[in-house]
């Protein structure tokens, strides 16, 4: 149809709180860096919000601060009127970062509400490609942490699932994060609101 998939498209231009400094890679997605793939976008852990009993994952909260984000964003005028932010394209983070970047220094938050849902055309549909991915997914080079105690017999057919269903939905094979990103739900299951429910190879299609 005429809108895209679940997978969050946006992640180059979504940097997570104190994150813009952890790498200069120009990748559109670095783990911990960015906006994750797919829920929770924004991982939180106990530690971080405060609770001392352990470290166990729990969702995002509403509004969640960041050092930049893109897609559709409310901007205070004042932050280009008085304060002169101009969109400059960053190798990194998108033109969107400067903006961002300008308006914490003028002590103003940066945050993404979770809650709110946003769709990209599926630009296929209309004849056009999604943006080049350089870091294309290799079936040979998959994390030791999904191979460990999988036969090659189920990575092969669980690689395989996943590059027909990015071909026959996008039209192109998958990035090699998002590659990664569905073999971890295939072996561990999909994590939604603290539960952890088991998927299959029809599940990614």
């Amino acid at each position: 149809g005429p809108h895209g998939t679940d997978q969050f498209y946006d992640t180059t231009a979504f940097v997570l709180q104190g994150r813009s400094n952890v790498s200069d890679d120009r990748s559109p997605y670095v783990k911990g860096r960015n906006m994750n793939y797919f829920y929770p976008f924004v991982e939180r852990t106990a530690c971080e919000n405060g609770n001392a009993s352990g470290c166990a994952a729990s969702p995002p909260a509403a509004i969640e601060l960041l050092d930049s984000v893109g897609t559709i964003y409310l901007v205070s005028s004042d932050i280009y009127v008085d304060g002169g932010a101009v969109y400059t394209d960053h190798l990194s983070f998108t033109e969107h970062y400067p903006i961002c970047e300008h308006a914490r220094r003028m002590g103003r938050d940066v945050a993404v509400l979770t809650t709110s849902v946003a769709r990209h055309a599926n630009l296929p549909f209309y004849g056009e490609s999604f943006h080049d991915n350089e870091h294309q997914a290799d079936a040979h080079h998959v994390p030791s942490h999904i191979r460990e105690g999988i036969s090659e017999e189920q990575v092969s057919e669980w690689t395989g699932a996943i590059n027909r269903a990015y071909c026959d939905k996008l039209g192109r094979g998958p990035d090699a994060a998002g590659m990664v990103e569905y073999l971890d739900r295939l072996k561990y299951g999909r994590h939604d609101r603290g539960k952890v429910f088991p998927v299959n190879e029809a599940w990614v299609r």
